[in-house]
């Protein structure tokens, strides 16, 4: 019935038990609208993550897509999963960062992770960071030691991430780009995937550059370093 045959807007609770607005019918045989809550059944906005609860893969499309390779567990299986189609789309390229002083192991690790990959790694370097730090200089010649090494010039600060690792791999990323030294990369994106599991959370941050967003894969899988190791 159309406003009668049950109540309109009593003989329940008006705004709740069930049915939004009446606890009959209003104006329809059926239900006015919705039939279970008005406005949220759970959370509103989501019902799993809400952009931190979580990391939420970039949405959209990229114009590029990088691994940010170290050649380690983590970062490791995540270039295999890429290689395997489990983790889509596939990137263009993965670039490992050499300081000229990783273990041999690594090295020797890295010739054979990039026969089973058909995408290139690239190995990129800002020179020798024993030679450096040696020398009591950093990469541009200058006395400043990026590590925190005591010298005859005095304590170096901690800056050999940035310097040796994350700046070469920015400059990569540029090139795959196609963008020229200074040039603003205006609307285009590169996608950089980083091999941070679950139980490393709190080592994620997001990129210094807009034009670089950073994706994590593993933490999307809900992987962690054991999961990891039996994949």
């Amino acid at each position: 019935s159309s406003g009668s045959s049950g109540s309109s807007g009593t003989s329940g609770t008006s705004g709740s038990s069930g049915t939004s607005g009446t606890s009959g019918t209003s104006g329809t045989s059926g239900t006015s609208g919705t039939s279970g809550t008005s406005g949220t059944s759970g959370s509103s906005g989501s019902s799993g993550t809400s952009g931190t609860s979580g990391v939420i893969a970039l949405s959209g499309d990229a114009d590029n897509r990088v691994i940010s390779l170290g050649a380690g567990v983590q970062s490791s299986v995540l270039a295999l999963m890429a290689a395997k189609g489990e983790i889509t789309p596939m990137p263009e390229a993965a670039i490992f960062a050499d300081t000229q002083w990783e273990p041999e192991d690594v090295y020797t690790h890295l010739d054979w992770l990039e026969k089973q990959l058909p995408f290139p790694v690239y190995r990129v370097s800002e020179g020798d960071i024993k030679e450096h730090a040696l020398a009591g200089k950093n990469k541009r010649g200058t006395n400043f030691v990026t590590m925190p090494f005591f010298t005859k010039h005095g304590i170096g600060r901690r800056q050999c991430t940035n310097d040796y690792k994350l700046e070469p791999i920015r400059k990569k990323i540029r090139q795959i780009m196609g963008l020229k030294p200074r040039q603003r990369a205006k609307e285009l994106v590169c996608e950089s995937w980083i091999g941070i599991s679950l139980d490393e959370m709190q080592r994620i941050k997001e990129s210094r550059d807009y034009y670089i967003k950073h994706r994590w894969p593993l933490i999307e899988k809900r992987m962690n370093r054991n999961d990891c190791l039996k994949w």
